[in-house]
C-alpha cells in the first residue's frame, strides 16, 4: 500500500475527541522518530492535516520495526491499540500500544512540514511537547485523579485544603490554570479541557462560565479544522494574548455575578486575584517566543542564524551566508559506484559552518559557490559533524534538490579572516598542525604527475618556494606542495604574494613543509600584501634569492630543474634497494627524481627500438579492490620468443599466436654540463615518435632494407632525435652483472614551452644583474 488515500485524514482529531481503538483503527504517516530509551520511541505522526507527537512502547510492533531499520519518513502504520496520555495538566500525548507497518508513501507524495498543522486538542492542553517528558505508564488516562501538587497551584486558598476530599466525593472544584488555551481560533474548549467533568464534578453555571470558550460548543473539532493556523508559533503567541484577554473578561463577569449572589470565596480574595493577574500577565509576543537552537520556528522569507542550526531544526530553515572557502572537487568510488563531493565553509554574523555538496549538486552549484559570494541556502540536511573530517558540531548536506540563490552583498557578514604565522615558526610546530601563512613566491617547479603506490591512482603535484622576512637571517624560505587541479596552470609566478588558509604542516626526511591549504589567494588586494611584496623586492635588490640558492635539498630534488651534472652528483648517495646504510645525506633513499632540460641524441641504428610483448591478461599488482568491484587486470608485457610451430611464448608460461610490439630503447641525453644514458619506455616513446610500435615495426623493417620506406623511417626518427625536451627522470641504484650502477629512466618528456622558458631565463638574468 503506497496510496495517499490510505491515510485517514482527520484521524488525529477523532482520536483526541473520544474515538475507541475497538471501533476505529486509522492509518497514519510517520514524519520522524527518535529513541527515548531501550524500548520507547518518540514519533511524529500525521494524517495529511495535523501532526502530533506520540510515544511507542516495547511491545507495540513499531519499536521492533525501528530497531530493524524498517521505518523511515513517509512510512504508514495502522493503529490497533492506543490511548491518550497526560503527563501533566497541560500536555496530552498519543500512546501507541500496538500498531503494524502497512506501507510507505512515495517521495513526491510526502507533504512538506509547513503544509501540516501542529495539532491542538480542542478538549484539553497542548498535545505537542517533547515526548521525553512522558514518564507516566501507558495506562494513565485523562480521567485519573489530578495530581494534588499540580492542581493546588491553581486553586483558591479556601479550596486548596479540601481539594483531595472534593475529588473523592466527585465535587472537584477547580479554577482554570493560566495559559491553558492555545489559540483563539480553536475556541471550542469546554470544561473538560482543564481536567474537569461537568457531569461528574457538579459545577454550577457560574463555575462553568469561568471556562474559556464557554457557550461555543464542547469538542468542536470541525470548527478547529476549518481555521488552519498557518504559523503554529504565531498562533501560539496569539493564543497567549487571547487567553489573557478572554480570561480577564470572563473573570470580571464572574466576579460581578458572584458578588451579587453572595459568593464567600470571592469576596475575601478579589484583591489577591487582581494582583495575581498582574503578575501572570505574559510579556509581549516578540519577547516571549525567542527562537532557540534546534527550534524549527521559521516562516517563509525569514533568515535563520547559523548558530541556531541543529539536526532538530526541521526542514524549514533558510540561511544567508558568505562562502569563505571552496575546496577542490573530490571524486571517489565505493560499492555503489563513482561519486563526487565538494566542501565549502559558510559564515554569517552568528558563526561558521561547513557544508558538503554531493553528486549532481557539485556540477549544479560549483560556479555559484565563489569565495566571497553571499548566497541563501535552503532545503538541505543538518547532520552531526564527523570530528575526523569536519569542524564544529554540525555540518550541512546539499543535494541536487537543494535551493541556493545569489543575493546582494551584505557587508555585515564577515569575510575570510587570517591568523598568520611566520615561516620561521613552522619548524617548531607539530605535524598535522594547520596554519595561516602570508609569503612571496620565490621559486616554482613544473607540475609532476605520478602513480601512487598505495592506491595506484594518478596524482599531480607541484612544489612552490615561499619567502617571508622572518627569522634570524632576515628571511626564511619554506616549501609548499599543492595537489590536483591547483597544481596546474601558469598562475604561480615568482614575486607573487600568496595568502594561505589552513595549510597543513608535514615532515619529510627530517624537514618541515607545508601542503594542501584549503584556500590559496594570489595577489590579495590588502595593504599587508603590498608591504610584503615591497620588502621582497628590496631583498632581491640587495641579496637575491633563487631556487638554486635555497638550502632545501628536498625542494631541489623533487621539483626544481637541475643540470645533468647536478643529478649525477646527487645520485652518488643513493642506496641500493634493501640496504640499511645510514649517516649519508639521503639516508635510506633508493630512488631520486629529477627535472631536467636536455636533448635526445641518435637512436641506435643497429637495433630496433621495440620488442614483441605478451598480450596475456594477468591480475594487476595494484591493491585489492573494495568489496563488490572486479579484480583489475593488465597485460603481461613480458618479452616473447617464437617457437618452431609459429607460436610465441613468454617466461611466465603464456602462449599467443601474435605478439604486441612495444617500444623500449636506450639512448644518450645531453645538456651544457654533460650527458647520461637513459631508458625510454612505451608510454613516453609513443608520444615522442607520434605512432605506436605496431605501426613503426613494418616501416623500420622496410627502411632497413633500403626500400621506399627508408625516407619514411628517417622522418619518424627525426621527431625524437636532437629534440630538446623537458624531462622527468627517475634514478635508481641497481646491481647488473655483479656491478653497482645507477639506472636512469624517462618517466615524462614533453616539448619545451618556449615562451615560459624565456620568461624564466629572463628572471634569472635580472636576479643576477641585481646582485652585481
Amino acid at each position: 500500500m503506497s496510496s495517499v488515500d490510505a491515510i485517514d485524514q482527520g484521524a488525529i482529531a477523532k482520536i483526541f475527541t473520544g474515538a475507541q481503538p475497538q471501533e476505529y483503527k486509522p492509518v497514519l504517516e510517520i514524519r520522524g522518530f527518535k529513541a527515548l530509551d531501550g524500548s520507547r520511541y518518540s514519533l511524529h505522526v500525521a494524517d495529511r492535516m495535523n501532526v502530533v507527537r506520540a510515544v511507542t512502547f516495547g511491545q507495540s510492533g513499531i519499536s521492533d520495526a525501528i530497531r530493524q531499520n524498517q521505518v523511515s519518513r513517509g512510512s504508514l502504520i495502522r493503529l490497533h491499540d492506543y490511548s491518550i496520555m497526560s503527563p501533566n495538566a497541560k500536555v496530552q500525548l498519543l500512546a501507541i500500544q500496538h500498531a503494524e507497518m502497512v506501507g510507505a508513501l512515495k517521495q513526491e507524495d510526502i507533504l512538506a512540514d509547513h503544509q501540516l498543522q501542529k495539532f491542538v486538542n480542542p478538549h484539553g492542553g497542548m498535545s505537542d511537547v517533547d515526548a521525553s517528558q512522558a514518564a507516566f505508564p501507558s495506562t494513565q488516562h485523562l480521567r485519573q485523579a489530578p495530581d494534588a501538587a499540580a492542581t493546588d497551584a491553581y486553586t483558591t486558598p479556601e479550596r486548596r485544603a479540601a481539594s483531595s476530599a472534593a475529588f473523592t466525593t466527585g465535587m472537584s472544584e477547580q479554577t482554570p490554570p493560566p495559559n491553558t488555551a492555545v489559540s483563539s481560533r480553536s475556541s471550542g474548549v469546554g470544561v473538560q479541557g482543564n481536567g474537569l467533568n461537568t457531569k461528574a464534578g457538579g459545577c454550577d453555571i457560574a463555575e462553568a462560565e469561568t471556562q474559556i470558550g464557554y457557550g461555543q460548543g464542547v469538542g468542536n473539532a470541525t470548527a478547529f479544522a476549518s481555521h488552519p493556523v498557518l504559523n503554529p508559533y504565531a498562533a501560539q503567541t496569539q493564543a497567549v494574548s487571547d487567553q489573557h484577554t478572554g480570561a480577564s473578561s470572563l473573570h470580571s463577569r464572574f466576579e460581578s455575578a458572584s458578588v451579587a449572589g453572595g459568593n464567600p470565596h470571592l469576596r475575601g480574595s478579589t484583591a489577591m486575584q487582581q494582583q495575581q493577574q498582574q503578575q501572570q500577565k505574559p510579556p509581549p509576543a516578540a519577547a516571549s517566543l525567542q527562537p532557540m537552537r534546534g527550534s524549527s520556528q521559521q516562516t517563509a522569507g525569514q533568515i535563520t542564524p547559523i548558530s541556531t542550526l541543529s539536526p532538530y531544526s526541521g526542514g524549514r530553515w533558510r540561511i544567508k551566508a558568505r562562502v569563505l572557502i571552496r575546496g577542490e572537487i573530490r571524486r571517489f568510488s565505493n560499492a555503489r559506484g563513482e561519486g563526487q563531493l565538494l566542501k565549502v565553509d559558510l559564515a554569517d554574523q552568528s558563526g561558521e559552518i561547513q557544508a558538503t555538496f554531493f553528486g549532481k549538486a557539485v556540477d549544479k552549484y560549483y560556479s555559484l559557490l565563489k569565495p566571497g559570494q553571499v548566497l541563501t541556502f535552503q532545503k538541505g540536511q543538518i547532520k552531526a559533524a564527523n570530528k575526523r573530517f569536519d569542524r564544529g558540531d554540525y555540518v550541512l548536506i546539499f543535494e541536487e534538490s537543494s535551493v541556493i540563490e545569489t543575493v546582494a552583498e551584505d557587508h555585515a557578514i564577515p569575510a575570510v579572516t587570517y591568523d598568520f604565522k611566520p615561516l620561521c615558526a613552522i619548524s617548531e610546530l607539530d605535524n598535522e598542525t594547520h596554519v595561516d601563512i602570508k609569503a612571496v613566491i620565490y621559486a616554482v617547479s613544473e607540475p609532476f604527475t605520478f602513480t601512487a603506490k598505495t592506491s595506484q591512482r594518478e596524482m599531480t603535484k607541484r612544489e612552490i618556494g615561499l619567502w617571508d622576512p622572518s627569522g634570524p637571517d632576515g628571511f626564511t624560505t619554506q616549501e609548499l606542495t599543492v595537489w590536483g587541479d591547483s597544481a596546474l596552470g601558469d598562475r604561480y609566478q615568482v614575486g607573487t604574494v600568496v595568502f594561505l588558509k589552513r595549510a597543513r604542516v608535514g615532515e619529510w626526511n627530517g624537514a618541515k613543509s607545508l601542503s594542501s591549504p584549503v584556500q590559496l589567494d594570489l595577489n590579495p588586494d590588502q595593504p599587508e600584501a603590498f608591504d610584503l611584496q615591497r620588502r621582497f623586492q628590496e631583498h632581491q635588490m640587495t641579496s637575491p634569492i633563487t631556487a638554486r640558492a635555497s638550502n632545501r635539498s628536498s625542494f631541489n630534488g623533487s621539483g626544481t630543474r637541475q643540470t645533468l651534472e647536478a643529478c649525477l652528483e646527487e645520485d652518488i648517495h643513493l642506496t641500493a634497494p634493501g640496504s640499511t646504510q645510514v649517516g649519508g645525506p639521503n639516508d635510506g633513499r633508493s630512488i631520486h627524481r629529477h627535472n631536467v632540460m636536455a636533448t635526445f641524441s641518435l637512436l641506435d641504428g643497429n637495433r630496433g627500438p621495440f620488442y614483441p610483448s605478451c598480450p596475456a591478461e594477468v591480475p594487476s599488482n595494484r591493491p585489492a579492490p573494495s568489496q563488490g568491484q572486479a579484480v583489475q587486470m593488465r597485460s603481461c608485457n613480458k618479452k616473447v620468443n617464437q617457437e618452431s610451430d609459429g607460436s610465441w611464448h613468454c617466461q611466465a608460461g603464456h602462449t599467443c599466436q601474435e605478439p604486441v610490439f612495444r617500444y623500449l630503447f636506450r639512448l644518450n641525453i645531453l645538456d651544457h654540463t654533460g650527458s647520461m644514458e637513459v631508458n625510454v619506455y612505451d608510454d613516453v616513446a609513443r608520444k615522442l615518435m607520434g605512432c605506436g610500435a605496431g605501426e613503426y615495426v613494418p616501416i623500420y623493417e622496410a627502411g632497413q632494407a633500403g626500400g621506399e620506406q627508408e625516407a619514411r623511417l628517417k622522418q619518424i626518427n627525426r621527431r625524437l632525435e636532437w629534440k630538446r625536451c623537458a624531462m622527468r627522470l627517475r634514478a635508481q641504484k641497481e646491481f647488473f652483472q655483479e656491478t653497482e650502477r645507477v639506472r636512469y629512466s624517462v618517466d615524462e618528456a614533453a616539448a619545451v614551452p618556449l615562451a615560459k622558458e624565456a620568461r624564466s631565463l629572463l628572471a634569472e638574468v635580472q636576479a643576477s644583474l641585481a646582485a652585481l
